[in-house]
């Protein structure tokens, strides 16, 4: 039986501000591939796993994830939508969200109130209900990570 690819990227360019960032990049990951991406610093590695994301906009190519098309020049599925997570070396958080919101973003679940109950609880394990309304930005280093 031969392994089905689970992620295709197909000549994927990305640009920031007319610059390239990333050029024709072409590769496939099968069932039961690890694979892991090298480079120097600022050779797009962030940006490749962004894009495959959903987090950073494809200027040309494709990105198809278990045969469905994820991104192209023209359309793109949204973040949330697609089955990627991502874990960031620093810390990550929605600038629109309040710290609630995000905690909220990362259960799978869908908004019922088994899943209000599970943000709560994590609010108060990791000590956050005081700030569980405001946003990143008004929130310390220490409440961020």
């Amino acid at each position: 039986m031969t392994p089905t690819t689970v992620l295709a990227v197909q000549g994927l360019s990305c640009h920031i501000r007319q610059q390239s960032v990333l050029d024709a990049v072409t590769f496939s990951v099968r069932e039961q591939e690890l694979i892991c991406v090298l480079g120097p610093h600022d050779c797009g590695k962030t940006t490749l796993l962004q894009a495959i994301a959903g987090l950073f906009p494809v200027t040309q190519g494709e990105i198809a994830i278990v045969g469905e098309r994820m991104s192209t020049a023209m359309a793109s599925v949204p973040a949330h939508l697609r089955p990627v997570g991502l874990v960031f070396q620093d810390y990550a958080l929605f600038p629109h969200l309040c710290a609630r919101e995000n905690l909220a973003f990362a259960c799978p679940v869908p908004a019922t109130q088994e899943h209000k109950d599970a943000v709560q609880e994590m609010l108060v394990l990791l000590g956050l209900t005081e700030c569980a309304a405001r946003y990143p930005r008004d929130l310390s280093t220490e409440e961020q990570l």
